[in-house]
């Protein structure tokens, strides 16, 4: 478990699939739920509870991310495409909260400076990936003003809620500083492990 000043994160549970589903149920589609052929579904509880369980084997362990009262408020990730997932140059991050008011505070800053950590000094990642849809403009406004950039827009690549949406793809590429900052015994990310 890392725990912070605003969040503690901790690896997601076969308990956590009711929160988790609460995602699927927003009033908004969002990019990091859809299936691979860019596709809405909305799985069972006891579906979300095996996604949890193999998930460490496939593209990547969810995270639940805690407020200090111990609620949870969202969940994180960074998902490989490659099953060797320690020899990943880049991964797509995750980052889904509850309610999209998180994206805006410290919450969001203290989870984000974790990943970046994780991906860019631990796991020694050159990029990460974002993909919003239109209608994440939350999420998208919180990627830009981490430094993402965006790569481009596909347009019209789901129809749901009688309309068509679009998906941008967002990087952030490693600058260096992480690894002089780890040569130099800094750690970036707040928080430790226990």
């Amino acid at each position: 478990m890392i725990r912070g000043t605003h969040a503690a994160i901790r690896t997601a549970e076969p308990d956590d699939a009711p929160q988790f589903q609460q995602l699927y149920h927003s009033a908004t589609p969002r990019s990091a739920l859809l299936t691979r052929l860019r596709e809405v579904i909305i799985p069972t509880v006891d579906e979300l509870e095996e996604v949890f369980v193999q998930s460490e084997k496939n593209s990547g362990p969810f995270y639940a991310i805690e407020d200090k009262e111990g609620t949870i408020r969202g969940f994180c990730s960074l998902r490989t495409a490659s099953q060797m997932r320690e020899a990943a140059f880049y991964a797509e991050l995750v980052l889904l909260f509850l309610d999209d008011n998180d994206y805006g505070g410290a919450l969001a800053r203290e989870v984000y400076e974790w990943l970046h950590y994780w991906a860019f000094v631990e796991r020694r990642m050159t990029k990460l990936i974002i993909h919003c849809l239109d209608c994440e403009t939350a999420l998208r406004e919180w990627a830009v003003s981490v430094g993402f950039e965006s790569d481009g827009v596909q347009r019209e690549v789901l129809f749901t809620q009688g309309r068509w949406h679009n998906i941008e793809a967002l990087t952030l590429f490693a600058t260096g500083d992480e690894n002089r900052a780890e040569r130099e015994g800094l750690k970036t990310g707040n928080g430790h492990s226990e």
